[in-house]
């Protein structure tokens, strides 16, 4: 017998490489995901097919014309202003999500970085829920009082 091969070398080699590969396809559909949410949120905020293609495609707010990026500015602020007076007042039909987006929107608009490719460290949505049961029930009990 001519001994055994020590593959250990040649198993933590292959692992690191998985692991990279598999981080880069992750970014890669994190950047995917984020131009697709992108471009959603403006079709929504009233955008065209063309001006969603030109601003999905600026790497970041400074490369968009000026009238397109006042205007997104304008809108967005507009946005902004609406879900939080949603927020405020318990509306039903508010979305924690669609308010993130705006508020990353608006983030990248102001010359933030884009946020493609961030780690994923959000919240847990349990924290979440305790920190804003309590405004809630703020909010309750004032409706609920009598005058």
């Amino acid at each position: 017998m001519a001994g055994s091969l020590d593959t250990a070398p040649l198993d933590a080699a292959l692992a690191a490489a998985i692991r990279r590969h598999a981080e880069r396809q992750r970014r890669s559909v994190a950047r995917e995901l984020h131009r697709l949410d992108k471009a959603v949120l403006l079709r929504r905020l009233g955008l065209g097919d063309e001006a969603v293609q030109v601003a999905v495609a600026a790497g970041s707010a400074a490369q968009l014309p000026s009238p397109l990026g006042a205007w997104l500015r304008e809108r967005v602020a507009v946005e902004l202003r609406h879900l939080a007076r949603q927020a405020r007042g318990a509306d039903p039909r508010y979305d924690i999500n669609r308010h993130i987006a705006v508020k990353r929107l608006s983030r990248w608009l102001g010359g933030g970085e884009d946020d493609a490719g961030e780690a994923d460290e959000r919240t847990p949505g349990r924290v979440l829920n305790d920190r804003f049961a309590g405004c809630r029930n703020g909010i309750a009990r004032r409706r609920r009082r009598p005058d």
